[in-house]
């Protein structure tokens, strides 16, 4: 089962006919359910995350009034703030333990999108990738103590300047804390060069066979996500501007093992016994959107 991965988000940006005007905004993420730099339990198979960070190119939210009305929430550029179902390369960095708050602009509906009361039940994420950071004690001859971070990439491909080489969808890196670079692993080892590890590279099956729908960027595994409790905004607050929307993400036990932190004694061991809870086919993200 999946657990939920709850987020209230800070900030709008949208597109479409029918809006009365572009407005400025921020908006913060941030997280009350990180695991504080507390160990995962040696023997079980979830863990929370200490953080919960990467990149993201995109986020929209649905106003579902009579003829809807698609609200880019966060785009990496003006261009992709109109049309967020074209291109790839997230520029928007963000970290829930450091409490991300940045500027955005957004395309307010026009008042006859409000006829009705609607509200906000749906949101939509590309991410470029989610980095995910935990702490194991107390595993096989203490040989993957230590505190780690596993990216999971959801782009076609990526790159960053924490990795020597292109990311591709569905690849799952690994490095420890302090340590400058990711690694890509197989069961043989782990290495800086994609190349030396291509045979049996450790991957997320689910998101490396997932199809895109039809409509939205064919370059993302798109989370389609529900909110935990519908937003109700009103004309007045989005006309105004200067909103700003938080985003607070319930992450515990979103990390997931499967095999228990005691029987991992390696990295590769630890990278491919990780998974984040964020099946993309059934995504176990939620979001609570609301309003400050």
């Amino acid at each position: 089962m999946h657990k939920k991965l709850v987020l209230v988000v800070v900030g709008l940006i949208g597109f479409l006919w029918g809006c009365s005007g572009v407005k400025s905004g921020s908006v913060k993420m941030k997280s009350d359910s990180l695991g504080r730099r507390a160990a995962c339990a040696s023997g079980s198979l979830s863990c929370t995350p200490e953080d919960l960070g990467g990149r993201l190119f995109s986020g929209g939210a649905m106003l579902n009034s009579t003829e809807g009305y698609n609200i880019t929430l966060i785009g990496a550029s003006e261009s992709v703030i109109e049309d967020p179902s074209q291109g790839m390369g997230g520029t928007i960095a963000f970290s829930l333990l450091g409490q991300t708050v940045f500027g955005s602009s957004y395309s307010a509906p026009g008042e006859d999108h409000f006829e009705g009361n609607p509200n906000i039940t749906e949101m939509e994420f590309n991410f470029d990738y989610l980095d995910a950071e935990f702490t194991l004690t107390g595993t096989s001859g203490g040989g993957a103590d230590d505190t780690w971070i596993v990216r999971t990439v959801y782009a076609t491909t990526a790159t960053a300047d924490d990795v020597s080489g292109t990311m591709q969808k569905g690849d799952k890196l690994i490095k420890a804390d302090g340590r400058t670079n990711f690694q890509w692993c197989n069961a043989g080892g782990c290495s800086d060069t994609r190349s030396a590890v291509a045979s049996g590279i450790y991957q997320d099956a689910a998101i490396v066979g997932f199809s895109p729908p039809a409509q939205g960027n064919q370059n993302y595994v798109r989370f389609e996500v529900t909110l935990s409790t519908p937003l109700t905004p009103t004309f007045a607050q989005l006309d105004a501007g200067g909103i700003t929307w938080v985003a607070n993400f319930n992450v515990a036990n979103a990390i997931t093992f499967a095999a228990t932190p005691a029987t991992l004694g390696s990295r590769q061991a630890v990278l491919n016994a990780f998974q984040l809870e964020d099946d993309p086919a059934n995504p176990s993200i939620q979001v609570a959107l609301t309003i400050e």
